[in-house]
């Protein structure tokens, strides 16, 4: 059930961007490098194998170090669809503190890309329904500040059902999982 009402949502932010761009996700099939290993391995990837995702950063003086990470998908060239533990503060739950949200589009890599595009993250919508102890409506959306360039050969949207199709006529659908993380387990990278 769970599983459904997540898939009904994106199902949802498909029909509700109006998702019927014809060049979403086909850099992928077109410059996939590696094979996919799954969630937990993975493989190291290059621009521009999967250009509808990238990386949200969250700095903030409490955290020592590096910044925090979150995966981000471009939906279209003003909105991200991410997780809502991206946008929570642990601390008391609300929402993070927007001026220290960053997203980076054409990221692949922790360092800086010539292929990168940064914005400022303007509005962040959490879902309703969102618990931070079962993880149930972990799902949010970051508008951003100004529009990407989908253009660029290292960014594109995701592709989103377009709200036609049913729960039931996806299942079975190949779909790809990717994210930011460590692809070995002794890596810093």
């Amino acid at each position: 059930m769970k599983l459904n009402f997540a898939l009904a949502l994106i199902c949802l932010v498909g029909f509700v961007f109006g998702q019927n761009d014809p060049d979403c996700g086909v850099k992928l099939a077109a410059n996939a490098s590696k094979p996919l290993l799954g969630i937990y391995g993975g493989a190291e990837v290059s621009s521009p194998d999967y250009p509808w995702h990238g990386m949200i950063a969250i700095f903030s003086p409490s955290l020592v170090g590096e910044p925090l990470f979150y995966g981000g998908n471009i939906i279209n060239k003003r909105w991200i669809l991410t997780s809502a533990q991206a946008v929570t503060d642990p601390s008391n739950g609300t929402i993070r503190d927007l001026s220290k949200m960053f997203f980076y589009g054409g990221k692949y890599a922790r360092k800086n890309e010539s292929t990168q595009q940064d914005r400022r993250i303007s509005l962040a919508i959490r879902h309703p329904s969102y618990n931070a102890k079962t993880l149930e409506g972990d799902l949010a959306l970051l508008k951003l500040d100004a529009n990407l360039n989908l253009s660029a050969p290292a960014l594109g949207s995701i592709c989103l059902p377009d709200g036609s199709q049913s729960v039931d006529s996806l299942t079975g659908t190949k779909a790809v999982t990717v994210g930011w993380g460590l692809y070995d387990i002794d890596s810093s990278e």
